[in-house]
């Protein structure tokens, strides 16, 4: 019948008995990719960012700063002064009747998109900045009259400004050699106002090395200090 032939056949049957034996997949091991570039990836493929923003490791930062975010600004429908935070994700420039040049940027936070003006000399001053991918804090005013419009007053760049606050880092590592590329990074901004100091666990037992000086801190220094091998942690005091 039927079951003797299926028997005596070679071929499996998709609800036979017998357990089909397949070789264990072994996946090659490896390094996750450095916040940024990841972001900068999933943004350019799927059009926003998907396992987080790129503000996110700035949290500290913004609320020592006390920036709030776009969607509770909007929220509380606030008018006058308000200062934000954003990655710049577009520029359109445009020209007025009088031949004066004005951009319409779009920036991102962890809230949400949203959209500024930027005038003629502000722009002129600004363009480094103003460059896609940018994070920046924008000094503005609201008039509220009929739509949320946010226009510029300044611009900064938030890493500059992060630089300049006080904090204190832990460099977690048992990897002497790590000392060298740490160095690099922590010298290529030049001076700071931030304590950096290396922790290594000996015999259960963490060894603290101050390292002379100060230097600047933003959490991009972080993720560059966190993507170098031998480095297990890094950590804001």
């Amino acid at each position: 019948g039927a079951a003797q032939q299926a028997r005596e056949s070679e071929q499996i049957g998709l609800f036979s008995g017998e357990e089909n034996i397949t070789p264990d997949i072994i996946l090659p091991e490896i390094i996750d990719w450095p916040e940024d570039p990841r972001l900068k990836e999933e943004f350019e493929a799927i059009g926003f960012y998907l396992s987080a923003h790129p503000l996110d490791s700035y949290k500290n930062v913004l609320e020592r700063l006390g920036i709030q975010s776009y969607a509770m600004h909007a929220k509380e429908q606030e008018t006058g002064a308000i200062k934000l935070a954003g990655m710049v994700v577009s520029k359109k420039e445009r020209v007025s009747a009088k031949g004066n040049k004005y951009a319409f940027v779009q920036l991102s936070d962890s809230s949400g998109a949203y959209e500024i003006t930027v005038f003629s000399e502000l722009l002129l001053s600004s363009r480094d900045l103003l460059e896609v991918g940018n994070r920046i804090i924008v000094d503005g005013s609201v008039d509220g009259k009929d739509q949320f419009k946010i226009l510029a007053n300044r611009i900064s760049s938030l890493d500059g400004v992060a630089s300049k606050i006080n904090t204190s880092l832990k460099i977690y590592s048992s990897d002497a050699s790590v000392i060298k590329d740490i160095k690099e990074i922590l010298t290529k901004e030049g001076s700071g106002s931030s304590e950096v100091s290396l922790v290594s666990v000996c015999d259960s037992k963490e060894i603290t090395i101050n390292l002379p000086g100060k230097f600047p801190f933003s959490p991009a220094i972080a993720q560059a200090l966190k993507a170098i091998s031998g480095v297990e942690d890094v950590r804001e005091f």
